[in-house]
């Protein structure tokens, strides 16, 4: 049933497509697709008329969907007939239609990518990283890495690829390009960059309010804030919407200016005031081991005020297969020798690291494996100071860390708004 649900909106979905002609940005990447995607929807839509994938639609039944405008219907039969309706009212009629669509495509497996732009071929690709999400599936970082080159692969030679300079892999798919290619990054390489990351600080408290990146162009610099968030990854995603922006040759200041706009998704390196005057970087969305390497490099270099401390709170990261030993490992050892002051873990994998962190060298009493997510919160709850920072980060596949943030954070209520994951369907 399933089969014939994805093939029939997928079939919907390229006759509105062939029909209609938007403008069609394809992202895709290890991590980072859907904060880009935030990103280029907040820089483009004072501009355009533009739709972006809601949710994490980027799948052969999301992306129809964010094509015909509708929402998952679930087990509901009649909500299905009603999105199949939908998308044939804008093959009947003349409707209106998005003259952009920004749309967000994964990849579990080999050949994902290959059915989704055979809905939705591309003019605009980015691709922000290749790393190891998902190996069990894939096997290695080189099929990881040729699975993402298949948005580049597939644009016409009028396009354009935008390309991550920070990640080599990534970079390295400029041989692959029959399309004109832009590059953005952190590294003096990129064709776009920023010269600048920093945070932006509270003048009365000097508390982290969020981060600051500086971009040079021509006629000196700008600069784009990004209140609420930290790490690499929202600066990465900022420079490829400003990329996007210039490739289109859409009006600069006005990408720049709805980069305030920009509504980043929850769990995905979010501050969050904690209890007893603690902050909280919720990056719980989901983990691999190159996202979880950049967030513990975040909180080691974190501000903290004296005497608080730097806590990591962390999940298995999943899907990795063989390698999956190694990557926990090499967690514990980063957290072991980068001013962490106190580690606690959820979920078997996170053993190995565990056991890293010890043998390089850090206290038993600072190395702590707790059942579950909600455990883990009453014990840290129990022991936090004020203006300690704890990061809490761990795969979606029932670590689920959000659970703990609940706890945690200063105004639980607002948990719906803030979190990922919230709702009935995420209660049992």
């Amino acid at each position: 049933m399933k089969t014939i649900l994805e093939k029939t909106l997928a079939a919907i979905a390229t006759a509105i497509l062939r029909k209609y002609k938007p403008l069609v940005i394809g992202i895709t990447g290890s991590a980072g697709k859907t904060s880009t995607k935030q990103a280029v929807f907040a820089a483009l839509s004072g501009t355009y008329d533009v739709r972006a994938t809601p949710k994490n639609y980027n799948n052969e039944l999301g992306l129809p969907l964010t094509v015909i405008g509708g929402a998952a219907a679930g087990k509901n039969i009649f909500g299905w007939l009603v999105i199949i309706l939908r998308g044939w009212s804008y093959l009947i009629f003349g409707r209106k239609f998005p003259k952009m669509l920004i749309l967000e495509m994964g990849a579990d497996r080999q050949g994902d990518l290959a059915k989704l732009v055979a809905i939705a071929p591309p003019t605009i690709s980015i691709v922000t990283s290749v790393g190891e999400a998902h190996m069990e599936f894939f096997g290695s970082i080189g099929a990881i890495a040729e699975e993402k080159e298949t948005l580049v692969k597939a644009l016409p030679p009028d396009g354009c690829a935008i390309l991550c300079a920070d990640d080599p892999r990534v970079a390295a798919m400029r041989g692959v390009a029959r399309s004109k290619v832009m590059t953005y990054g952190l590294v003096s390489a990129a064709d776009l960059r920023a010269s600048v990351v920093e945070y932006i600080r509270d003048p009365r408290s000097t508390a982290v309010l969020g981060m600051r990146i500086i971009v040079p162009v021509a006629s000196g610099s700008i600069t784009v804030d990004l209140p609420g968030v930290v790490g690499r990854g929202h600066a990465l995603a900022a420079l490829a919407a400003l990329a996007t922006a210039k490739v289109l040759h859409a009006p600069f200041a006005a990408a720049v200016e709805g980069l305030r706009n920009y509504a980043p998704p929850p769990g995905r390196m979010r501050i969050i005031p904690g209890v007893k005057s603690t902050v909280i970087i919720d990056d719980t969305y989901n983990a691999s081991p190159g996202a979880m390497h950049e967030a513990l490099e975040v909180l080691r270099s974190f501000p903290v005020p004296e005497r608080a401390r730097r806590i990591a709170l962390l999940g298995d990261m999943r899907e990795l297969g063989g390698f999956t030993e190694r990557a926990h490992r090499e967690v514990g050892e980063y957290i072991a020798k980068n001013n962490i002051d106190l580690f606690v873990a959820v979920g078997e994998a996170m053993h190995e690291a565990i056991e890293a962190a010890k043998k390089n060298g850090m206290n038993e009493d600072r190395v702590i494996h707790m059942e579950n997510a909600v455990a883990a919160a009453r014990f840290l709850e129990e022991r936090l100071h004020a203006g300690d920072v704890i990061l809490v980060k761990g795969s979606q596949n029932t670590i689920r860390l959000e659970r703990a943030v609940k706890i945690l954070m200063l105004e639980p209520e607002r948990a719906e708004e803030l979190l990922c994951r919230q709702g009935k369907e995420w209660d049992a």
